[in-house]
């Protein structure tokens, strides 16, 4: 039996809104299909709000289903939900740019004392752990490459080098 496609679009800013809107329809489909379908997720995105990306991780991790990417653009922590699935793509004219992460803090974040809260960070630590846990099981991820990631926070990759990287499958279009 062949298993069904299920195509789930993420464009934009990954706010909370449009990753609970995709999560929602990744619901309803996968209840609807059971077993045998698979996630598909086109990412065009070059930024999003690192908390609702890291849930959206977790869940993708927890789902039963097969999970491909196909990607034209994946930025912060788009690259992140592109690196979690099993299986990837990306155009011929596309990007990945692996970073680790930027946290915009309002005042209301900073404890009496002006320090940050550490719900705050343990957010931040847990979202670059992440990042460095996907990073290292690409087998072609190249010393200089992962020191570049440690060195200057991001790492932006064509796609032929993603292809070297192991990250996508292949390169389309």
């Amino acid at each position: 039996m062949r298993r069904s496609t299920i195509p789930v679009l993420l464009r934009g800013f990954l706010g909370r809104e449009s990753l609970d809107q995709a999560r929602a329809e990744i619901e309803r489909a996968t209840g609807r299909s059971g077993q045998e379908a698979e996630l598909l997720l086109v990412i065009s995105s070059e930024d999003g709000d690192i908390r609702p990306s890291l849930e959206f991780v977790r869940h993708l991790v927890h789902l039963k289903i097969p999970i491909a990417a196909k990607v034209y653009t994946a930025e912060g922590p788009a690259a992140l939900i592109a690196l979690t699935t099993q299986r990837r793509q990306i155009v011929s004219r596309g990007v990945v740019s692996i970073n680790l992460g930027m946290v915009e803090i309002e005042a209301s974040e900073l404890d009496e004392a002006g320090a940050l809260r550490q719900e705050t960070h343990r957010l931040f630590k847990d979202y670059v752990d992440e990042v460095y846990s996907s990073v290292k099981r690409l087998a072609g991820i190249s010393a200089a490459q992962l020191g570049k990631l440690s060195a200057g926070g991001s790492l932006r990759l064509s796609p032929s080098e993603c292809l070297a990287a192991g990250i996508v499958e292949r390169v389309i279009y």
